[in-house]
């Protein structure tokens, strides 16, 4: 039954009307007599792998026997295709091989197939926010010991990105197939004494989290998201570098609020070269002493901005979540100070952390700092957002001039001309959009801010609409993280009639999610 959604099951077997016409967002048409749905199992799987990080994160727990059990049907998997464009010529690699008709599960495509998608995956991995030494990659991919190749769950997981980014029809069609073969290579153990193994099983999980977001599949993005947290935290990659032991080690429990939980890790570089001849800097207390001192000169790399900026985001969203209306005193004075504190450590960042954008960059380099850029005007939209919920005027200004160093970073950067685009930007734009939305809310109430007219916000809004628009088709945004549709619907108040009539079709497609932008505008 579409029980997930508010929508009336005509009891239609085997699936119900309502779930038929939904495009695929109510594919999940679950029926008591049938068992669980794939939806329910996935569901108890991330249950489990959050528990079991838990049970790392606390020893002390009594519960510590969580048995983790592959939740992917292989044959439940297959994906339709998607077109996109690429600008390699995909010929210059295959020449006249191709598949006749769909391979076995188990068999190998041809070498020179294989070779054309690493290659369509390393030509856009900066834009989808890449972080593989492309270089080592294709050189080991080729090596003639088998035992130096990467692990079969990272090169499948780098094929299907591969297909997925290319522009040929005939690769589409075995998307499906190759998504099932990196789930279930992802899902072979692998000996924990092989660190360079472990690692490459963490990135592996990585780019299927990636993919799964990227499809707007966020149950499955967040399995493998919470798989390789896990790996992460019981490798102690966090300590990787740090003076007190090494990281990659068999799992141990870390509690979460003690000392072995502090990340000690270096922030990372953009080139290592060989890392075997190159002396792992000592660190300590890396993310601490970063939002003590956000100009410090440690950590300058592209990956590094990238990084510093996701820290702020988590920060500032983790103190969003905590605000309630009716918070005792104490919790809320704690809130109080926070916010301040956190906010000067986001502007000193954005002032003088990050380079600006007026630079001279290489393209891939280029879209690292526009992201970390939007990261940061995001951070604070959130952060500030929790003193509009308060209904403070100045938090309102800071908002709007977070929002619109987002749309400065668009139109510097150009971020509009490229062919592929990190899934995060869509989030971060919406983010911004709703910053807009929100203040045009109070502006209908009579609430106004000086300086600021409904008319250039609602041209703000616009251009993110048309921004997001571009990519949302190619990266599947809908559901509850796009709201394009809702946007149209409730900024668009003088044709209310034909709106509705939209909006109600939208919901019964699937492609609106159960948020309404007209309760946005109620904030």
């Amino acid at each position: 039954m579409p029980r997930r959604r508010k929508v009336k099951c005509d009891g239609a077997k085997p699936i119900c009307g309502a779930c038929s016409r939904s495009l695929g967002t109510f594919s999940d048409c679950e029926y008591a007599e049938a068992g669980r749905s794939q939806t329910q199992i996935m569901e108890e799987t991330i249950a489990l792998i959050e528990s079991r990080i838990r049970e790392l994160e606390s020893p002390e727990s009594p519960n510590h026997s969580v048995t983790l059990q592959n939740p992917y049907p292989l044959a439940g998997l297959s994906t339709s295709a998607v077109s996109s464009g690429m600008n390699i010529n995909m010929d210059m690699f295959l020449g006249s091989v191709a598949w006749a008709q769909p391979p076995a599960y188990d068999a190998e495509p041809p070498a020179a197939i294989m070779q054309a998608l690493a290659h369509t995956f390393v030509h856009h991995s900066t834009e989808i926010g890449g972080f593989l030494d492309t270089a080592r990659l294709l050189e080991a991919v080729d090596h003639p010991d088998a035992d130096a190749r990467p692990i079969p769950a990272l090169m499948v997981a780098v094929y299907l990105w591969g297909i997925r980014l290319s522009d040929s029809a005939e690769f589409n069609d075995y998307e499906g197939l190759y998504l099932s073969r990196a789930v279930d290579q992802a899902a072979q153990s692998l000996p924990l004494d092989r660190p360079r193994k472990v690692l490459q099983k963490i990135q592996a999980e990585i780019l299927l989290a990636y993919y799964f977001f990227s499809k707007g599949r966020n149950i499955e993005g967040r399995y493998h998201t919470s798989i390789a947290v896990g790996l992460v935290l019981g490798s102690q990659l966090h300590k990787y570098g740090g003076s007190e032991q090494a990281a990659l080690v068999a799992p141990s429990d870390i509690p979460f609020n003690s000392p072995g939980f502090t990340i000690d890790t270096p922030w990372p570089s953009d080139t290592y070269g060989d890392i075997a001849l190159q002396p792992i800097p000592l660190s300590k207390g890396t993310i601490q002493k970063f939002l003590r001192e956000p100009a410090a000169a440690e950590g300058r790399s592209n990956k590094a901005f990238l990084a510093k900026a996701a820290v702020l985001l988590e920060r500032a969203s983790y103190l969003h979540s905590q605000y309630r209306p009716d918070a005792p005193e104490n919790e809320a004075a704690g809130l109080k100070n926070g916010i301040p504190i956190l906010d000067n450590v986001i502007g000193g960042y954005l002032a003088s952390g990050l380079p600006r954008l007026d630079q001279a960059f290489n393209p891939s380099d280029r879209m690292n700092i526009t992201l970390a850029h939007t990261i940061i005007h995001a951070a604070r939209i959130k952060l500030q957002s929790i003193r509009v919920l308060g209904c403070d005027v100045a938090s309102r200004k800071k908002v709007l001039q977070a929002a619109g160093g987002m749309l400065e970073v668009i139109n510097q950067s150009r971020v509009q001309d490229a062919e592929f685009v990190n899934p995060i930007f869509g989030h971060l734009w919406t983010i911004c959009a709703l910053a807009y939305i929100s203040e045009i809310g109070r502006m209908r109430s009579g609430d106004s801010v000086a300086d600021v007219t409904e008319n250039h916000l609602l041209q703000n809004v616009d251009k993110l609409v048309k921004l997001v628009g571009k990519f949302a088709d190619r990266f599947c945004w809908k559901g509850e993280g796009i709201f394009v549709p809702c946007m149209n619907y409730s900024l668009n108040a003088n044709h209310d009639a034909h709106n509705k009539a939209c909006w109600k079709q939208l919901k019964q497609k699937g492609l609106i999610s159960e948020f309404s932008l007209e309760e946005a505008l109620r904030v």
